[in-house]
């Protein structure tokens, strides 16, 4: 009896402990309600701030690298596909800049690119169908746009391919009249004078005042900025994200 009894003491006694142990370990694993909070807002700053940089790169004209890409598809699927969109147009621009004959036809697929841009823009800043909210975003992909174009035609400008490109077409034409294989005739390029002074200027104007009716009307359609009862909203961040959307020309 006396054995049995020490058996049944062992066993409750082995139950008991398994019991506080289990409690000790739950109470371990429970965590303090205000404590996952914090991380949850953690968690949502830490993404926001990753897809804020994430955008602002691509608002610049900069390409984005596969890794940023899949960010952007998982955490917005809205400006994944702007993004896409626009790095579309620009491979599309890479190749017709590719095909250009000239210097000259270089500047004018510039100048034509930009003239698509500014109408475009005039057309949704028109439109009495479009929300101002929606018109803001169009908007803000147009600029996007563009600057992804602008970027595109700078990096041409500065391989050999473009250097070795006669000034006009007229003079790409003599060139490979002049060649023996009917080339492009590059190896005349010393007697190639230089573009005429007006119609850089005509050029510059245009790019001037495509940049300037672009941000116009970005501005027009831009809703009231509002400051939420905590002011989480601060004047210094309406300023860098306002500096960040802007596009700067490159002439």
């Amino acid at each position: 009896m006396k054995m049995i009894g020490s058996v049944n003491d062992y066993t409750k006694n082995l139950a008991l402990t398994q019991k506080w142990q289990k409690r000790v370990k739950e109470q371990k694993s429970t965590k303090d309600p205000r404590i996952e909070e914090m991380e949850k807002q953690m968690k949502e700053i830490r993404r926001g701030q990753r897809l804020s940089g994430i955008m602002t790169k691509a608002k610049s004209g900069s390409k984005l690298t596969p890794d940023e890409l899949s960010y952007l598809r998982t955490h917005s699927p809205d400006d994944y596909d702007r993004v896409v969109r626009a790095q579309r147009e620009r491979e599309d621009y890479k190749k017709q800049l590719s095909r250009c004959k000239s210097k000259e036809d270089v500047d004018k697929l510039k100048q034509q690119k930009l003239s698509s841009f500014v109408t475009e823009a005039n057309t949704i800043s028109r439109s009495s169908t479009i929300s101002d909210a929606k018109k803001q975003e169009l908007l803000d992909e147009i600029a996007m746009r563009m600057a992804g174009i602008l970027k595109e035609d700078a990096e041409f400008k500065k391989t050999a391919g473009y250097q070795m490109l006669p000034e006009t077409s007229k003079e790409s034409d003599k060139a490979r009249r002049k060649s023996p294989r009917g080339g492009t005739g590059n190896s005349i390029e010393q007697d190639i004078p230089q573009q005429p002074k007006d119609i850089q200027a005509k050029l510059a104007e245009l790019y001037e005042g495509a940049r300037d009716r672009i941000q116009e009307k970005i501005d027009a359609a831009s809703p009231p900025r509002t400051y939420d009862v905590q002011g989480q909203l601060v004047a210094n961040t309406i300023a860098q994200n306002d500096n960040d959307s802007k596009v700067s020309i490159d002439v």
